[in-house]
């Protein structure tokens, strides 16, 4: 996901569309309908103020009730009416990423590749709740040598974005003792960055480290 990232910009708040928001919620103006909603009504006008620019705009959200279902209000696209290109409305991430991308067909993703993409990133998330817990037990150094496995590996939909691999993974996580020795498990989920052509992982981090249970 560190790769998505680097490609997208977090667009700042413009001071007047915070206080347009807050006047939408007090209203129930669209998409703040409900007398709440001030967040959505700036993500919105901060949509609305790039398709009116001249920007072409994917808007993604399942926020179906603030924003419409099947397609946006009729208010929301009102204002947007004049814009040089419709925008175009989508309800997850990976439907985006199914129009920016080519998807491609993946062979089962080896455990121990898998392990080997995302070990660094799973050591140094492990380390980091280590350090916040002080555990004379479960040390950083425990953590840094510890032999890393997973199991149980599930896989989305493999793509390739600018001679780039993606496909986003999900595994059981297993630490251990070099002496074979388990510590502690959890759950990860990440995007693999790997080789389009060879279909080779590479170092790759992890979007959710959950459920680490040390024992």
């Amino acid at each position: 996901m560190a790769r998505l990232h680097a490609i997208f910009e977090v667009l700042p708040l413009d001071g007047l569309h915070a206080i347009e928001a807050l006047r939408r919620e007090a209203r129930r103006i669209v998409p703040a309908r409900h007398g709440k909603g001030g967040r959505d009504s700036a993500i919105w006008l901060t949509i609305a103020k790039l398709a009116n620019d001249g920007h072409g705009v994917h808007f993604i959200t399942n926020n179906h009730k603030d924003s419409g279902r099947g397609g946006l209000f009729t208010e929301l696209l009102a204002e947007v009416g004049d814009a040089a290109e419709p925008i175009t409305y989508l309800t997850s991430p990976n439907d985006f990423i199914d129009q920016i991308a080519t998807k491609l067909v993946l062979p089962d993703l080896s455990p121990a590749d898998v392990a080997d993409a995302f070990s660094l990133s799973i050591r140094s998330l492990v380390i980091g709740t280590l350090e916040a817990v002080e555990s004379t037990e479960y040390t950083v150094d425990r953590a840094w040598n510890a032999v890393i496995t997973v199991e149980a590996v599930k896989r989305g939909q493999g793509y390739e974005i600018d001679g780039q691999g993606l496909v986003q993974g999900r595994a059981t996580v297993k630490l251990a003792e070099p002496s074979g020795v388990q510590w502690a498990t959890g759950r990860m989920s990440g995007w693999l960055n790997f080789d389009p052509t060879t279909f080779a992982g590479k170092p790759s981090d992890v979007d959710a480290l959950l459920d680490l249970d040390f024992r």
